[in-house]
């Protein structure tokens, strides 16, 4: 997978990673931070910059959703819902990209499946898949998809007044995104596999 300059960049070097994530905060501000002609000018090629750097994240996030999720055939199971597509800002604040997709053929409850991807260059990547029923609201993980030496596990994730569980697969470093989306996607094609049989 070809990873952008400004990727590997911010992977490499955290403290550019931290200023470029407090400039793109200010794209949408007003107030520049800058006292005379030569600074307004350096802020204004620096705001550029992070908004090229986290226009390239979000283009890295769809290809690498394309790369593991896509590949191996999620979107067979279903229609996808694309209704309201992630936006590039919450992409970059929550580091992840997701997509719902309608069952073909209900798992039980589920009539929903939402997979996603996480990437937090300074830490790592990974997918993980939750489930709803036709009303969208979250429920367990289908019986047989926690199977021993899959990769795959449980994670409670509190959310406002309710707790619901996601399967999220082995995390995999930053570091090593250019080869990241081989051994990701061999463990999502063993996942849709085993929901495509149940």
């Amino acid at each position: 997978m070809n990873i952008p300059d400004s990727i590997n960049a911010i992977i490499a070097d955290e403290t550019l990673h931290d200023g470029v994530v407090q400039l793109v905060a200010k794209l949408n501000g007003k107030k520049m931070v800058a006292d005379n002609w030569a600074q307004s000018r350096d802020y204004a090629k620096a705001l550029s910059m992070a908004a090229m750097a986290r226009s390239d994240y979000v283009l890295l996030m769809h290809d690498l959703w394309d790369a593991t999720w896509g590949e191996a055939g999620a979107l067979d199971l279903g229609e996808p819902d694309d209704s309201e597509p992630n936006d590039p800002h919450t992409i970059w604040e929550h580091w992840e990209i997701y997509r719902y997709v309608g069952l073909s053929r209900p798992i039980g409850a589920c009539a929903h499946v939402i997979f996603y991807v996480e990437f937090d260059p300074h830490n790592t990547i990974s997918l993980s898949v939750s489930f709803e029923d036709e009303d969208y609201n979250q429920i367990p993980i289908p019986n047989g998809l926690l199977e021993e030496g899959t990769g795959w596990h449980s994670v409670k994730v509190p959310n406002d007044d309710f707790i619901y569980p996601i399967l999220y697969s082995a995390s995999i470093p930053s570091k090593t995104i250019s080869t990241a989306a081989e051994p990701l996607r061999e463990s999502v094609s063993d996942l849709i596999v085993r929901l495509k049989a149940l």
